[in-house]
């Protein structure tokens, strides 16, 4: 039954949903501080923590929020 898939489309809806959330708030960031660096393997979130003195605090919270920053 249909139902049965619905965890999961909720799962991808909240995941698109965090990933919309933090390119608006960190897309600036990124941009400015890790323009060299290629996506994947959590290499964009290490540039921001890298730069975290230099980060915007909009990014800064997004990440607080989706717990990015440990």
């Amino acid at each position: 039954p249909l139902h049965q898939n619905y965890k999961h489309v909720k799962t991808i809806e909240s995941a698109l949903g965090n990933a919309n959330y933090f390119g608006a708030r960190c897309g600036p960031d990124i941009d400015r501080l890790c323009a060299g660096v290629a996506p994947g393997d959590g290499r964009i979130v290490s540039c921001l923590k890298k730069n975290m003195p230099s980060m915007e605090k909009r990014c800064y919270d997004a990440m607080n929020d989706l717990n990015l920053l440990m």
